[in-house]
């Protein structure tokens, strides 16, 4: 789950940035359960926007993992689901959470690379988080520097002081 910056101190998360090939619908709404408690967790943000990355905001522009993702988020009402988000709308504070795909995702580093860097600090923001079955992880690079390794400890422990882990594994998080 690793995060986009938007400005200095805002940013969106991504959800399945290409971590798995083979997700699905069903999949990508659990993902957004976890990142939604994640945000109410860790960021104290208390009703995330979700969203779906997409190539349009109507129905028949959507791919199939998409659309069954989209009719199973809108029918849970505990989620602030905002529906399809086009490249267009990601820097406007629209979302907090995106889901994608690996594919999807090439266009978006396209559109903004620039945006990217002039807010990016990788010393104190590198670290991506990854749900696994028991627990999480907090993923960084191999050539990170002592700085980056702090900020991924101080990451690693609001995730155990939050509770993280416990929710998870209680399926605590579709509130």
């Amino acid at each position: 789950m690793p995060f986009v910056p938007i400005d200095k101190d805002k940013c969106f998360y991504l959800i399945d940035y290409g971590a798995n090939l083979n997700a699905d619908g069903e999949d990508l709404y659990k993902f957004a359960l976890m990142a939604n408690l994640y945000m109410k967790e860790n960021n104290k943000i208390s009703n995330p926007l979700i969203g779906i990355f997409n190539i349009g905001i109507e129905q028949h522009k959507d791919f199939s993992l998409h659309k069954k993702a989209n009719g199973i988020l809108l029918a849970n009402k505990n989620l602030n689901y905002v529906g399809y988000i086009l490249p267009k709308n990601f820097f406007n504070d629209s979302i907090d959470i995106l889901l994608t795909v690996a594919k999807l995702w090439n266009i978006l580093i396209l559109l903004s690379s620039k945006k990217i860097k002039k807010y990016f600090d990788y010393h104190s923001k590198a670290a991506a988080i990854v749900f696994v079955v028991n627990g999480v992880i907090i993923k960084e690079h191999g050539s990170s520097d002592e700085v980056q390794f702090y900020f991924t400890l101080v990451k690693a422990n609001k995730c155990l002081k939050n509770g993280i882990i416990n929710k998870l594994n209680n399926r605590n998080y579709d509130v």
